[in-house]
């Protein structure tokens, strides 16, 4: 757990977005029983994806038995692999400043209220400047997500490019 525990109660953030479905992982690609050419592989998930839409897990899954054992274990890995993306506003206050007390990268503890409480790294933050104040956005959540909503919004905003 982070000392640095951004919070609305606490008057540390204001939280602008949270989204807890984006996922990590859409094709769990499930080993059964058995070695080698042998082994039983099942996938499990949206396996039309392509491209960097398809986010492959490989689930050792030894013990399962059944067809029906191997789609349960690539649907929970699944389901645990599911990203969360948080946005808040944050204001420097006495013994919590941005840059100094937690900066990108770190891991800091962000009490959603009703969404629960996460421990989640910081992966971009927008700090403005306005007459002897900052203003900053910090976006926390996995890195892998981020990079992905990322390549989207320059995609999105570039017709040249597909993705």
């Amino acid at each position: 757990m982070s000392w640095v525990i951004l919070s609305e109660e606490m008057g540390t953030a204001v939280l602008s977005r949270f989204v807890d479905t984006i996922p990590e992982c859409t094709v769990a690609i499930v080993g059964g029983q058995d070695e080698a050419a042998a082994r039983t592989i099942q996938y499990v998930g949206d396996t039309t994806l392509t491209g960097i839409e398809r986010r492959e897990v490989f689930v050792d899954a030894r013990h399962a038995t059944t067809p029906d054992l191997l789609t349960t274990a690539g649907e929970k890995e699944i389901a645990a692999n599911v990203g969360t993306v948080i946005e808040m506003r944050f204001a420097d206050s006495p013994g919590c400043v941005y840059g100094e007390d937690f900066t990108l990268g770190d891991i800091v503890t962000v009490d959603a209220g009703i969404y629960g409480k996460y421990d989640i790294e910081v992966v971009s933050a927008e700090i403005n400047y306005t007459a002897n104040k900052r203003d900053i956005i910090i976006i926390l959540g996995s890195e892998s997500t981020n990079i992905v909503r990322m390549i989207k919004d320059v995609a999105k905003n570039n017709p040249i490019l597909r993705v």
